[in-house]
């Protein structure tokens, strides 16, 4: 199979503030990564060839393989490891990170979690592994019933499920590339917005939100269902999977806090990683962070550092 090359700069100097103010923005994942990754390589002076959905960039006598966000930055068994929920909340309780109580269940015996979502009264449901961007997530878990559909949800993923308490507030994202923090971003849920027409499920499609049992939990304590017409301007809070980026916007973060998420980095010896807060606590470690959400030039850096 050939290497079809999709951009080439030798030797060029290239305008970082034009690449980021590059429009329109490709609505396609695959198609968004293609033009962050060509970007960046550009900014290098590298050649991008592809194998779709694959990418190898050529920079100096060096390569480097990508796919979507994912890079060689990291060996596959560490990555593995970052993936597993319940292991990195062992790992980072035993370096001191804090993170949330949590119990792992079977999905086929939800009852062994009663007794924790009654303790905590609102509560997050996940797979312990399996499942990135959201997949299999469900929050506001306060009932036997959504208990049950919730470990359900999460069993297409993997079979052992991780409960938690429901922490309010925005998540920050906290990127880090061999032990540096390059960027902070805080991420919320995604919001619609009724135009007196439209039912929720119409608003959602619309929106490239995936509708889930996270979503319908969440519409129902603001008074909505999937049927529901919002009135024209009002809004409303709809979790599920989004089909892009969530959105996120740039905020500076505590000393302390960025110190805690470097120390879980450390700690699963990622060399790239997205860390997700809320307050002090560490929700999770992924070794294969989105970079949609961050400035174009962090790209240039991961890109740099993944070339050998």
């Amino acid at each position: 199979m050939r290497l079809g090359k999709v951009g080439v700069v030798a030797g060029t100097a290239v305008d970082r503030a034009a690449i980021r103010a590059q429009t329109p923005e490709p609505v396609d994942e695959d198609e968004r990564y293609r033009a962050l990754w060509t970007a960046a390589a550009e900014v290098l002076g590298g050649t991008v060839h592809a194998m779709w959905p694959f990418l190898r960039v050529d920079c100096d006598g060096r390569s480097a393989w990508l796919f979507r966000q994912e890079t060689d930055l990291d060996g596959v068994t560490t990555l593995r490891l970052a993936a597993d929920k319940p292991a990195v909340h062992a790992l980072l309780s035993g370096a001191g990170v804090p993170v949330p109580p949590h119990l792992v269940f079977d999905a086929a015996r939800p009852a062994a979690a009663r007794p924790f979502l009654e303790q905590h009264g609102r509560c997050v449901v996940k797979p312990a592994a399996g499942s990135a961007r959201g997949h299999g997530v469900t929050t506001g878990v306060s009932t036997p019933k959504d208990l049950a559909r919730a470990a359900l949800a999460a069993a297409r993923w993997d079979r052992r499920v991780l409960i938690e308490p429901h922490l309010d507030g925005g998540v920050h994202r906290l990127l880090f590339l061999d032990g540096r923090l390059l960027d902070t971003v805080l991420r919320r849920p995604p919001v619609l917005t009724g135009d007196g027409r439209s039912t929720v499920r119409q608003l959602a499609a619309a929106g490239r939100l995936a509708v889930d049992h996270d979503m319908a939990l969440a519409l129902g304590r603001q008074g909505l269902a999937l049927r529901s017409v919002p009135d024209a301007g009002r809004t409303f809070t709809a979790h599920g999977v989004v089909g892009g980026p969530l959105p996120a916007e740039r905020v500076p973060v505590k000393p302390e806090t960025a110190d805690t998420a470097g120390r879980a980095v450390k700690a699963l010896g990622l060399r790239l990683a997205g860390v997700d807060v809320i307050g002090d606590v560490v929700l999770e470690v992924n070794g294969t962070p989105g970079l949609l959400v961050h400035e174009r030039d962090h790209a240039v850096e991961v890109l740099r550092a993944a070339l050998r």
